[in-house]
């Protein structure tokens, strides 16, 4: 038995001995976590970070000094450039390379936000054409005494440039500064000659100082420069370029005489500017010179000025409009000895008086046009005029586009020799109440009276035949139209809105209306209509618009029936809102027998019952005598 034992024991040491140490070592290590701690490999964490940090130090240095040519003489290697610390500094002799602004052909520091300063060593001729473009972080510019010429946008969008001393003998500065939004001060050299578009939209400027001898304020030069108040112009100036102080905050601008030339929109949305006196060594002046500054009050044009509507090789704006958006000009005075044009009464004409050009915006009161004019200009000359009445005199043959958009007038006669009248004419007029339409006209044009919201009696002519889209938009105080015979076309959205509208008249004539002419006209109610039934079923075929009125099944139907004359206002036969001296007139003519042939006035139409303002059976002296004392207020 004790062999036994002794044997099982002998056995079981050499098993024991017969195991690897590492497992024995294991077994009997009592702190577990505290041997593993022990015998983690260190170095090689320590290794892997030394790795990092030494494949990164390249790159730092890579960041920190950095070199290369920027010449454009030869390889380029005239000039040399080194990058350190943020600070760029250029060396060598002549000139730089410019640079354009995409792609591969773009300049080494381009877009680099981390430089904050540049120093160009005596030596270097020029600075190249988008040479620091959006180095925003840029804060300060050393720039040499041999320095010539800064290029084409060559400091763009360097936001953080405050001031820059530029060393006299550079000549000039097209565009070189533009978008420097911080840059508040700066101070131009007496050897530049041209500063096209040098400050464009650099927003902090406020002050400025513009040399002696300088000839020419180019184009763009502190266009959106919004800070900016007032600045001195140079007595050398010949030529004040377009859009050269537009948008800006300019309040007062004087014009030394001896500029020549003053392009478009030169002093355009100018918010501030409140008078411009235009000197009398001006020759062309550009389109819409001031257009958009509302406060403007006053406007003198010299007596050599030939034209006001020079585009100069500028952005060409279609608004060939003088004076557009000065809702506050009220006087426009021109050099007598002008040969091109002349002002009266705060109304600009060309020099013969044939043309009605503009009327100052803020003229108030009754206007009529002296009979020596036969046209009114293209477009806008009574635009945000404050005139409640105007009377336009026989010969005129053509109200222009947008002629009285947004005026406050309330009553327009227009001239029997009246042939057109373009779309857009009376837009806006929401003081406008009644208007008739003399005989001649053949078409209505596009939102012609479009938003004439107190527009409430429309005469139209025999001579009508089609009316265009949107003609009476949103006139919603219009409550009744009849169509006259021979109109036979009407289009989409004619009288869209015409919220008041009670009825409306067709003659047998109409062919087509088309599809929501008189959508959104809630309380139409009656449609007359002189053709049959049948006839109708043809006219109004195909209108697929739900909603149309003209298809609703409330809509009463009057077949073979005349519409209802439109009520016009004792004293008024020609349909105005108030008695006047044209009223008076008309009485005139119909009993002096005047009133023949078309213009011919049968008793109980609408003109008939509104002469008879004595309510008797006839139209007599008496009449005309009570419609005259009620022009005259006597009444």
């Amino acid at each position: 038995m004790k062999k036994r034992a002794m044997s099982l024991l002998l056995a079981l040491v050499m098993m024991l001995a017969l195991l690897p140490a590492q497992t024995w070592a294991t077994d009997t290590v009592d702190e577990p976590g505290e041997a593993e701690e022990q015998t983690m490999p260190a170095e090689p964490q320590e290794e892997a970070l030394k790795a990092e940090k030494t494949a990164e130090a390249p790159q730092v240095q890579a960041e920190a000094v950095t070199s290369g040519t920027c010449g454009a003489e030869g390889d380029g290697s005239n000039l040399r450039w080194s990058l350190s610390g943020g600070v760029l500094t250029i060396s060598g002799t002549g000139a730089m390379k410019d640079w354009g602004f995409y792609g591969n052909n773009v300049s080494p520091w381009c877009e680099n936000e981390q430089i904050t300063g540049i120093v160009i060593n005596d030596g270097v001729t020029s600075v190249g054409d988008g040479a620091f473009y959006q180095c925003k972080n840029v804060t300060n510019v050393k720039l040499p005494d041999t320095l010539k010429s800064i290029g084409y946008l060559a400091f763009y969008s360097c936001f953080g440039l405050k001031a820059v001393d530029i060393p006299n003998g550079v000549t000039s500065l097209t565009s070189a500064f533009q978008n420097c939004r911080g840059l508040t001060t700066i101070d131009v050299p007496s050897s530049v000659t041209d500063i096209g578009g040098a400050f464009a939209t650099c927003v902090s400027l406020t002050n400025v100082t513009l040399p002696e001898g300088l000839t020419e304020i180019g184009k763009n030069a502190f266009a959106s420069c919004e800070r900016l108040t007032s600045i001195k112009i140079p007595s050398t100036v010949t030529s004040i370029g377009s859009y050269a102080f537009d948008d800006t905050a300019i309040r007062t601008i004087d014009i030394p005489n001896g500029v020549t030339e003053i392009g478009e929109r030169a002093f355009g949305q100018c918010p501030n500017l409140t008078e411009l006196v235009i000197p009398d060594s001006v020759v062309k002046i550009g389109l819409n010179v001031v257009e958009g500054c509302s406060k403007l009050r006053s406007i003198y044009i010299g007596k050599n000025v030939t034209s006001l509507f020079e585009t100069f090789g500028g952005y060409g704006s279609f608004q060939r409009v003088p004076f557009a958006d000065c809702s506050a000009l009220a006087t426009i005075t021109v050099n007598k000895d002008n040969q091109s044009y002349t002002a009266v009464d705060n109304v600009l004409f060309d020099k013969e008086m044939k043309q009605l050009i503009r009327c100052a915006p803020a003229k108030t009161g009754s206007y009529s046009l002296p009979a020596s004019v036969t046209s009114i200009y293209w477009r806008e000359a009574f635009a945000d005029s404050q005139l409640t009445d105007i009377t336009i005199h026989e010969g005129v043959t053509v109200i222009p586009k947008l002629t009285f958009m947004n005026s406050a007038v309330r009553t327009v006669i227009l001239p029997k020799t009246l042939t057109k009248i373009y779309e857009s004419a009376f837009k806006g007029c929401t003081n406008l109440t009644s208007i008739a339409i003399p005989e001649g006209i053949e078409n209505i044009e596009a939102e012609t009276f479009y938003n004439c919201t107190s527009l409430a009696r429309v005469t139209l002519p025999n001579s009508l035949r089609r009316i265009y889209s949107e003609a009476f938009s949103g006139c919603t105080g219009l409550g009744s139209i009849v169509i006259p015979e021979g109109t036979w076309y009407i289009a989409n959205h004619t009288f869209f809105g015409c919220t008041a509208m009670a009825y409306v008249g067709f003659p047998k004539t109409i062919a087509r209306i088309e599809e929501a002419a008189f959508l959104g006209c809630e309380n139409l109610k009656d449609v007359y209509y002189k053709g049959t039934e049948t006839e109708w079923k043809e006219v109004a075929r195909g209108w697929p618009i739900e909603g149309d009125p003209l298809i609703k099944l409330d809509t009463i139907f009057h077949f073979e029936t005349d519409a209802p004359a439109t009520p016009l206002l004792p004293g008024c036969p020609t349909g105005g809102d108030k008695v006047q001296i044209q009223d008076v007139a008309f009485v005139y003519e119909f009993l002096t027998g005047q009133k023949q042939g078309d213009d011919a006035v049968k008793e109980g139409s609408a003109q008939w019952n509104a002469m008879n303002v004595n309510g008797d059976e006839t139209v007599d002296v008496y009449d005309l005598q009570t419609i005259y004392e009620m022009a005259c207020g006597l009444q």
